[in-house]
């Protein structure tokens, strides 16, 4: 049974049969950087995933950023200088209750607490001209961003 298939579906013809263990080898690398490095198409079903990784890699640099000072100043403070009181134990409580949190229930309230009510207040304050389209009230890399900075905190 022959299949047909029309020329407008054919993105690339090769004949593997007919290629040396070498050109094997160079046209599979070459499918690997073109799937590490190329732009995604066709609406995400074909391409590259270099957009993601880049994401990703600058959403884990932005969340370093913000919480290593935090982290360890409040470290610091807690072990060295702060009194050993009420407020103390609480905040260490408080920080071993974060840790146990399951890393969903900080998606949905960085969703909640910095895409909507953060964003669409700073939208409101100074992009009121923008309105209803939001700016800064759409899910972005800096608002991932602070929802890791929390989740790595405790």
């Amino acid at each position: 049974k022959a299949i047909e298939i029309s020329l407008g579906k054919v993105v690339h013809a090769y004949q593997p049969n007919a290629m040396g263990t070498f050109t094997k080898l160079g046209f599979y690398f070459q499918k690997l950087w073109e799937f590490l490095s190329d732009d995604p198409r066709e609406a995400n079903t074909e391409g590259g995933i270099f957009p993601a990784i880049f994401g990703t890699v600058m959403m884990t640099l932005i969340m370093a950023v913000i919480v290593t000072p935090f982290g360890v100043l409040a470290a610091v403070y807690l072990r060295e200088y702060a009194r050993q009181g009420l407020v103390t134990r609480l905040i260490r409580i408080a920080v071993n209750n974060l840790a146990g949190v399951p890393a969903i229930v900080y998606g949905v309230f960085g969703l909640g607490f910095f895409v909507y009510v953060l964003g669409g207040s700073v939208d409101r304050l100074f992009f009121p001209e923008a309105l209803p389209a939001p700016t800064f009230g759409t899910p972005g890399l800096l608002w991932a961003s602070l929802t890791l900075a929390l989740l790595a905190v405790p």
